[in-house]
């Protein structure tokens, strides 16, 4: 079971430390809460990857070399 306490304006929920363990959430976890059909459902937010951020650490510093995988055998180069 959790908790509602008064935190400032607003009310925040204590979660159970096996919940926590089990989920992987820490202090400063972001957790996405969501009303459905009059129950609150609390579940801890995944990141979203797009190609655009993830190339945006790509550098020419830590760029791999080219590999050769030897000579073409099928249609690669099409």
């Amino acid at each position: 079971m959790g908790t509602i306490q008064k935190w400032g304006n607003s009310l925040g929920v204590r979660l159970p430390k096996a919940f926590v363990d089990q989920l992987g959430l820490q202090d400063g976890s972001e957790i996405g809460v969501v009303l459905r059909d009059g129950e609150i459902l609390i579940q801890p937010s995944r990141p979203l990857y797009r190609l655009q951020g993830l190339l945006a650490g790509c550098t020419d510093a830590n760029r791999h070399a080219p590999v050769n995988w030897g000579v073409d055998v099928s249609r690669e180069i099409l």
